[in-house]
């Protein structure tokens, strides 16, 4: 990921009044404490009065552990896109594979990603939205639960440290692109609640 794929989802928060910008990051090629950290100092380097966290997939578990390791950062409010707090079974079938297992990179030196995130490591209490489009990698893997987003497992999302969850029918890669996504993500931040779906 290259940090494009977060463009449509941070027009749509600009049609609303936020100023989203983009934290890059090479999700394989350092810790997620290292770059919990490089996230922390690239927000203070921009100086803001209150910053609001949107994070996708591994995303959110470095936005969790970035606001545990440095809780003087001005926070808003968190959202989590399909972040498997509690761990991902795709992580832990690619981890036992020698090809695959190289994909996973540094993000594996840490146990987070295979087997999950405590509530004592990660911090911000994240609203959390989980797809339940099951059209992803997850497809040609036995026992990713149900429902899912191809990627995640719903039940994967869920988290103690989080303060709000819901779902959309929507892939993991669609979280980015929803517009209904986009509305909740617009709700939970000027709220700190989600729309009630009927």
């Amino acid at each position: 990921m290259t940090g494009l794929e977060m463009g449509l989802l941070a027009y749509r928060l600009r049609r609303k009044g936020f100023a989203p910008r983009i934290f890059r990051y090479r999700s394989a090629a350092a810790s997620l404490s290292q770059h919990a950290d490089r996230l922390a100092d690239w927000v203070r380097g921009r100086n803001p009065e209150v910053v609001h966290f949107v994070a996708h997939s591994l995303g959110g578990l470095v936005v969790a552990r970035c606001l545990a390791m440095h809780g003087d950062l001005p926070l808003g409010r968190c959202i989590a896109l399909g972040t498997p707090f509690n761990g991902s079974h795709v992580a832990r079938v690619f981890a036992r594979h020698v090809v695959t297992r190289r994909l996973l990179g540094c993000a594996r030196m840490q146990p987070y990603l295979e087997h999950g995130l405590d509530a004592k490591d990660g911090a911000g209490h994240p609203g959390i939205i989980a797809g339940t489009f099951g059209f992803g990698i997850g497809m040609f893997m036995r026992d990713l639960g149900q429902p899912n987003d191809g990627t995640v497992a719903v039940a994967e999302t869920r988290w103690p440290g989080g303060a709000a969850h819901t779902t959309c029918a929507t892939s993991h890669f669609g979280l980015l692109l929803s517009a209904t996504v986009a509305g909740q993500v617009v709700c939970y931040l000027n709220s700190g609640a989600f729309a009630l779906q009927g």
